[in-house]
């Protein structure tokens, strides 16, 4: 699967600001929650392991690619993205970016994770996934091979 394939537009949501990283998560994940592509303790765990282990899910400046484990209340593989104007700490990092994974088993979303790779490992790319609006990220995502 392709993130173009299941990182939907309506799952792509602009916001100026979020009190605080709980709120930016749960923010994220309520289109997920709307179509039943996760449970509400999904999000739950989510907060949990960062509340656990720290802020290892922020991969890069201003990125933070949330996720739980599929048993945690997963009914399909997708992404849905919450790109902030103003950055909120997580844990000690600034954060403009949450992408939430949720994946049905461990395989699924391997392809569309190198397809982010690429975008996070290209400055320009990263710049326009970090500052552009979401016509610019959904042209962004279709453009990855």
């Amino acid at each position: 699967m392709k993130l173009k394939d299941i990182l939907l537009e309506e799952n792509i949501i602009d916001k100026n600001f979020v009190d605080n990283w709980q709120q930016a998560v749960d923010i994220a994940a309520e289109p997920l929650l709307r179509d039943e592509s996760i449970e509400l303790n999904y999000i739950e765990k989510m907060k949990e392991n960062v509340n656990k282990y720290g802020n290892y899910m922020v991969l890069k400046d201003n990125f933070a690619l949330m996720h739980a484990r599929p048993e945690d209340g997963v009914n399909k593989t997708g992404f849905s993205l919450l790109k902030l104007k103003n950055s909120v700490d997580m844990e000690g990092k600034n954060v403009k970016i949450f992408l939430v994974l949720f994946a049905v088993d461990k395989e699924k979303h391997i392809e569309a994770l190198s397809d982010l790779t690429k975008i996070l490992s290209d400055k320009e790319n990263f710049d326009i996934f970090l500052n552009g609006d979401k016509k610019d990220i959904i042209n962004l995502i279709k453009s990855v091979d």
